[in-house]
């Protein structure tokens, strides 16, 4: 190293002893970065032996490192005195009032800390400042020697042992074949290597290369871990950054399928307490289905076990350190018995030992990774969530073929909620073989749309799920610049005039109060709700409506059918995970392409209006858009996006509210007096606001019937949820890129530490007084995505009850079906909501 970087002046050395030096800085704290500092275990006080004198060592590298490579005196020792004068000003501790402590940057306070490894550290780093004298290394090329054994290479050395038999051509082809493979693995590890530093090194190339290096500052990796309280307000909070050196396509944690099927049991603590004893499965660590796959470090926790009764203290040191030695005896056992010893070597045999070095491999990165993964999660204070007792741990077909029953059965929704139950608010389950992280806790859900709002786009199943109806382009499809033009885009059709001007919606509600029976008879007012919220929607985005409640046209009527099924199947294919969701679907593609030819037409039309032929209405969205001259394929994405927003998400908000009114009389009764005090037929946006118990009905409904209940994100690095973690679930977690989370709002919304003992029960009065659950009630979600039509969904279904009840005095249920829900992109009845009404 002193000859290639000093002698031969040889950059590539130059660079590479550079990047070791780089490493260093972590290890130095204080305002001016340049006292030493364990920082493993200082922060926390849990610096071991070893540990307390690893800085004694530290600092006699990186002396010796100036005589090594003479162009780093000029960075290393400014480095090596400010640590050294720090180091001296702690000593004043022990009995005699010499004893040097720990922790340097305490600026001259002794932190009662005086083991050997202290001292050590503080003489070695004092010591190491003498440097100056020592002498430069002895090299070949000055006065180093290299002397060997006199009888190295002496022919009678080896006379005795036995000559060695010409190889046959079958252990030619042996030693090939082997030879191939040995430089296959040297080429993959080297990718493997290459590939899992490129976050780290990239900040260092870059730098290098703009001839600024002697600059320590300048040459640490922008990426490393800070924390910061999240803030109420999503707008002024900090992203926690995790640095993850980890290769993202091999995430830490993950076993191969003979380990899975090996899996160990462990006896749980006894606790003290109820002298119970459970047993706890060892951690499984599974592997991904490819698409952002993941593997979680966990542990199995049967149903019924108290959280306070587990152990999160496993280690799996002995197997991470156990696992190469066996693997490379195993390997040879394998190669001597199939080749060596074989009396017939076939291709088969070279097939099964490549297997066979590809699982260990495999199992052995696998190890290693899950022990760096705890690791990282130990030093940043995180617990491990529990994970739902699967009886097939491998790929989780039980949960799978569970939830696809429920999903039959219209039972989803109440299928996580009695899960979140028994498991805990934030827990591991695997479909398919992918590990997937459930929650409902408020904070969790709170960092994931706001407080680390850029750590979790949209991806996986809820980007699967639009993609296919609403394109590339929608802003439900798409992240960062991408969607924060769609937002720009679409934002101005809501602005306060927009939400205000009830003209529009009005005749739709007319239409909508004329299709209701007035004989008592029974009808399914979540069909006419659908059709008017298109009607509507329709008119608003293109300025014609598509009249399915009066005369509607056979294009119209089809565009409503293929809308319908567009949504329920790329909702359905989306469950299928990726791999399946790339199959074809005939059927689908023909019914998205029928509607988006729909919406073109009108495109067409809307841009003919420029020409001076006539409107039906004066704001139109598509004309608005027209005036920013997008790409056509763009505007028929965004004008999709208000379809489903502005029909499917307000009638089953609508259709929610009359399901409950139908079963609450009492509820009717006293909304509608306060309905018919009001002095006007077409109140304004403002006085439908100041309506008290209109809004608390609207919001009570909303709560227990959310349109969009249940919703998913993915990481896009290594982040940190808040809660979850540790045996009563109040710790982190560190979840690992690529995860995909699902997070229920049904459950959120049934909390009972927020909305009390009957959260589960309809009741507007909850929302009387100074109610304010803030994160805890999300009907339009929150943080940067909040639903931007919420005024304008929130002001439809007031004017829609206030117009109801000027006409109808009562509504009965007439079914006695318990609350399912239709889950798609968004929420339904799925057998109708079936009531007849009484005319006033």
């Amino acid at each position: 190293m002193y000859n290639y970087s000093t002698g031969l002046a040889r950059e590539i050395w130059r660079e590479r002893t550079q990047g070791l030096l780089l490493g260093t800085r972590v290890f130095f704290r204080g305002e001016e970065r340049t006292i030493m500092s364990e920082v493993a275990c200082e922060p926390v006080d849990l610096c071991d032996i070893d540990q307390q004198s690893f800085k004694a060592y530290l600092a006699r590298a990186m002396a010796a490192t100036t005589k090594w490579a003479p162009w780093t005196y000029d960075i290393i020792k400014p480095l090596l005195e400010e640590s050294a004068k720090a180091a001296v000003s702690t000593c004043t501790g022990g009995d005699n009032g010499r004893m040097c402590g720990l922790k340097w940057t305490e600026a001259g306070v002794h932190d009662n800390l005086t083991g050997v490894g202290q001292q050590m550290a503080a003489m070695e780093v004092v010591l190491a400042n003498l440097i100056d004298q020592a002498a430069p290394p002895a090299t070949r090329n000055s006065r180093g020697t290299s002397l060997g054994g006199a009888a190295a290479g002496d022919i009678n050395a080896v006379a005795n042992e036995k000559v060695s038999q010409p190889i046959p051509a079958a252990g030619k082809a042996a030693a090939y074949a082997l030879t191939a493979l040995a430089v296959i693995g040297l080429v993959a590890g080297c990718l493997y290597v290459l590939i899992e530093e490129r976050v780290s090194l990239r900040p260092l190339r870059s730098v290098l290369a703009s001839g600024k290096s002697n600059s320590f500052d300048q040459l640490l990796p922008t990426s490393g871990v800070k924390s910061k309280e999240s803030s109420d307000d999503w707008s002024s909070s900090e992203t926690v950054i995790i640095r993850r050196p980890d290769n993202a396509a091999n995430p830490p944690g993950r076993l191969s399928f003979w380990t899975r099927l090996k899996r160990l049991t462990i006896a749980a603590n006894v606790n003290a307490d109820n002298q119970a004893m459970s047993s706890i499965q060892q951690p499984d660590w599974g592997s991904g289905n490819g698409t952002g796959g993941n593997s979680v470090p966990h542990f199995s926790v049967p149903l019924g076990v108290k959280r306070e009764n587990l152990s999160n203290s496993m280690e799996y040191i002995p197997a991470a350190a156990l696992s190469v030695p066996l693997s490379v005896l195993g390997l040879l056992r394998a190669y001597n018995s199939l080749i060596v010893d074989s009396s017939r070597i076939t291709i088969s045999s070279y097939v099964l030992l490549l297997g066979l070095v590809a699982a260990a491999v495999k199992l052995n990165l696998s190890l290693i990774n899950r022990y760096r993964f705890e690791a990282r999660a130990r030093a940043l204070g995180c617990g491990k969530a529990p994970v739902y007792p699967h009886k097939d741990p491998i790929l989780g077909l039980d949960s799978f073929f569970e939830g696809l029953r429920n999903f039959k059965d219209h039972t989803l929704l109440n299928w996580y909620f009695r899960r979140f139950t028994k498991c805990g608010s934030t827990y591991w389950s695997k479909t398919l073989g992918s590990w997937l992280l459930m929650t409902d806790d408020v904070e969790n859900i709170k960092t994931i749309l706001a407080a680390k709002f850029d750590d979790w786009p949209i991806a996986g199943p809820r980007l699967l799920g639009t993609l296919p109806v609403l394109g590339p382009d929608s802003i439900f499809s798409t992240n960062g610049a991408a969607w924060q033009h769609a937002r720009t885009m679409i934002k101005p059709a809501f602005v306060r005039d927009q939400v205000a001007d009830l003209q529009c919606f009005d005749r739709h509600i007319r239409n909508f109060l004329a299709a209701i029976p007035k004989d008592g008879s029974a009808f399914d007012i979540q069909e006419l709700l659908l059709d008017m919220t298109m009607d509507s929607s329709t008119d608003f985005l293109m300025g014609y409506s598509t009249n399915q409640l009066t005369t509607p046209s056979p294009e119209a009527r089809q565009f409503v059918e293929d809308f319908e099924f567009a949504s329920r199947e790329s909702s359905k294919k989306a469950r299928f995970g990726p791999i399946l969701y790339k199959l074809p679907h005939p059927e689908l593609e023909a019914a998205v392409r029928r509607m988006r030819e729909y919406i073109r037409f009108y495109l067409k039309k809307a841009a003919e209006e420029k020409k001076g032929l006539e409107k039906e209405r004066n704001y139109v969205f598509l004309d608005e858009l027209l005036k920013l001259n997008p790409p056509e394929e763009y505007l028929i994405d965004q004008a999709l996006t208000i379809l489903v927003a502005g029909r499917d998400t307000t009638a089953a908000a609508i259709t929610g509210v009359f399901y409950f009114l139908a079963r609450h009389p009492d509820v009717v009764e006293k909304l509608r007096a306060e309905i018919m005090a009001v002095d006007e037929e077409r109140p304004a946006w403002e006085k439908l606001k100041q309506m008290k118990y209109l809004n608390n009905v609207i919001k009570e409904a909303l709560r227990l019937f959310t349109p969009v209940s249940t919703n998913s994100r993915s990481a896009i690095k290594e982040t940190i949820l808040p809660r979850g973690g540790g045996p009563d679930g109040a710790k982190p977690i560190l979840v690992p890129k690529g995860t995909p989370i699902r997070y229920s709002l049904h459950s959120l919304h049934r909390s009972k530490d927020i909305f009390g003992p009957d959260a589960e029960e309809f009741r507007p009065e909850r929302w009387d007084g100074d109610f304010r659950p803030g994160w805890g009630y999300l009907p339009f979600s929150g943080g940067p995505r909040i639903c931007l039509g919420q005024q304008f969904a929130l002001t439809q279904i007031a004017y829609t009850l206030f117009k109801f009840f000027r006409v109808f005095k009562a509504i009965e249920a007439r079914d006695s079906q318990p609350l399912l829900a239709k889950v798609n992109l968004t929420i339904s009845f799925p057998n109708g909501c079936r009531v007849s009404v009484t005319p006033a």
